[in-house]
């Protein structure tokens, strides 16, 4: 059984098990770089709110043997549990002066998202694009983010350069950016691991030798935008009294590695592209290019 034809099975059960009050359908929902996502959408009529739940991740516990029922019973039981049964005003949303002061910016790769970018504003970063988002936080909802359509800056009547002074000042405001060393992330690893796992990460990590860092924010999920703060860089490299590299390792953070002349940038190059075919979810790539920071010039460059 093929993913549209399980989701169709799994609407068709969940309608039944939810009852006239409920509408179940579903729904392709676009994510980052182009990827597609089925979700199962449950609207109660009495309310305004309709979560989509995505079905990827049933639609592998079922080839994996788990019955659909099962499956089915799950769905019911986490639509029950995390959804707010509510109705909620976003008439505040049409109100530039009430949205504001919580738009932000990420980075999403050009050439994955090309059809996306022809709907969005947003501002072409080499072979990125800083876009931007409205940053919910609501007590009821919890947190989440909002793309911001083209559609949004026509209702607002502002321009991209508006959007993008704004966010300057909130996402860095909002979601701080953070540094960790590689040492301190294997340490944790290894903590947190089973003991053959920590050994197994004992024995490639060498701590003395890895000239890495990771940035990323607190927060936001979008943790590869700290390389984008206004003057982060700048101080990090005159702090350290280090030019380094800029690796992007997902939309979530990057590496910074120090250049102290050893590093062959095709060999970070290939690096970087082997990671982000082999490790990293398709709609979490940033890019497959790397980039430099000098302090003597004090820009990002990029390198490949």
């Amino acid at each position: 059984m093929k993913l549209q034809e399980f989701a169709r099975e799994v609407q068709k059960k969940v309608a039944l098990m939810m009852g006239e009050e409920y509408q179940v359908s579903l729904n392709s929902v676009k994510k980052n770089n182009g990827v597609y996502f089925t979700g199962l959408m449950i609207k109660d009529y009495r309310f305004n709110l309709c979560p989509t739940i995505y079905l990827e991740s049933f639609y592998e516990s079922f080839k994996e043997g788990k019955s659909l029922e099962k499956i089915c019973e799950k769905i019911k039981e986490i639509y029950y549990r995390d959804t707010l049964r509510d109705n909620l005003d976003f008439s505040f949303y049409k109100d530039y002066e009430k949205v504001k002061n919580r738009i932000c910016y990420k980075l999403i790769s050009v050439d994955r998202n090309r059809e996306l970018l022809k709907d969005i504003p947003h501002i072409v970063y080499m072979d990125m694009a800083i876009c931007f988002y409205y940053s919910l936080e609501d007590a009821r909802m919890g947190n989440g983010s909002v793309l911001v359509q083209n559609t949004h800056m026509d209702m607002w009547k502002v321009n991209t350069e508006k959007l993008f002074r704004t966010a300057q000042e909130n996402t860095p405001r909002l979601f701080p950016a953070s540094l960790c060393s590689m040492e301190g992330i294997l340490q944790s690893l290894i903590q947190d691991s089973g003991e053959e796992a920590s050994e197994a990460l004992k024995e490639i990590s060498d701590y003395d030798q890895l000239p890495m860092q990771v940035l990323s924010n607190t927060g936001s999920g979008f943790g590869a935008t700290c390389m984008i703060y206004p003057g982060l860089l700048k101080t990090i490299a005159e702090k350290q009294e280090k030019d380094f590299y800029i690796l992007p390792s997902s939309v979530y953070e990057v590496i910074l590695l120090t250049d102290d002349g050893k590093q062959s940038p095709l060999h970070l190059s290939e690096m970087v592209r082997e990671i982000n075919a082999t490790q990293v979810q398709a709609p979490e790539v940033l890019s497959d290019s790397i980039y430099h920071f000098s302090r003597e010039d004090k820009i990002i460059r990029r390198i490949l």
